[in-house]
């Protein structure tokens, strides 16, 4: 590891009496390892965990002073832990602001929410702009959880859990007036999706009437998704996007197929532009 600080430092005659030095930029370089570099950083408000971070890659580098980060996989991991909007304590779009005639929405119910992403390619993040772009073979893992090594099942994935894979994925994080998070993603290039809704009724964790496999799942070319919005964007670019729901457990899955879909992952509804083929109850 090579670190450059923004003054010179005496390590013999101490740092007495002066502002410490801060580090502008830092380099760790490459092992033998699967992950020679692992970077965690975790925040508490008194005894609460609030956010934790873990990166494990193959180098990295960071320049404070522009606030840019970057690392390479391959087998690169970045685990991301955060509260967030509780979606069954309703989700609100964060564009909707106070007005005299709307007054400002009441603060809902914050839960610990885990994003997992999985990449191969390389990580670039901007601090200033809290943007991180991750690239080639991504997948990610977003979902309710308080726990950043939690394993999760595909095939029986919690209920809330978003799992998506695309070429290029764009995370953007932002705080609200309110206080709370919010997380947006654009997912690009052969994206596919799949996750578990929560029944209205359900609390943290809850199944769906009995059914644990995924509900709705879908490809597109390129994908929004927006924490603070129930609407996942499926974009199909120059060619379709499809989504497919199952509505109750044991059902036979609805298919859509247009060239842009707009899916409520909360009530399961959808909305389409472009639509050449609809297959099952709207």
């Amino acid at each position: 590891m090579q670190a450059w600080l923004d003054r010179p430092v005496s390590f013999k005659e101490g740092e007495r009496n002066s502002t410490p030095a801060k580090v502008e930029h830092l380099v760790c370089g490459h092992g033998q390892s699967k992950h020679p570099v692992m970077v965690e950083d975790t925040k508490f408000d008194g005894s609460k965990l609030v956010g934790y971070q873990r990166l494990h890659s193959q180098d990295l580098y960071v320049d404070n002073k522009e606030g840019k980060m970057e690392t390479s996989g391959p087998n690169g991991i970045f685990n991301l832990l955060q509260l967030g909007t509780a979606e069954d304590s309703g989700l609100t779009s964060p564009e909707i602001k106070k007005t005299p005639q709307r007054p400002a929405p009441a603060k809902v119910t914050e839960e610990l929410k885990l994003t997992r992403v999985y990449f191969n390619g390389s990580l670039h993040a901007d601090n200033k702009k809290r943007i991180a772009t991750f690239y080639d073979d991504v997948k990610v893992y977003h979902l309710p959880a308080d726990d950043p090594d939690i394993q999760v099942d595909e095939a029986h994935p919690p209920a809330g859990c978003m799992i998506l894979r695309c070429m290029m994925l764009k995370v953007f994080s932002e705080s609200l007036p309110n206080g709370q998070k919010n997380q947006k993603m654009q997912a690009t290039g052969k994206v596919y999706i799949q996750g578990r809704s929560r029944s209205p009724d359900s609390g943290r964790g809850a199944v769906n009437s009995g059914n644990d496999s995924p509900d709705y799942w879908g490809d597109a070319q390129v994908l929004k998704y927006d924490e603070g919005n129930p609407w996942i964007i499926l974009d199909g670019g120059e060619g379709s996007a499809h989504l497919y729901r199952v509505l109750a457990p044991g059902a036979r899955p609805d298919k859509v197929e247009a060239h842009k879909i707009w899916y409520n992952r909360k009530d399961k509804t959808y909305r389409v532009d472009g639509g050449g083929l609809i297959e099952g109850t709207r």
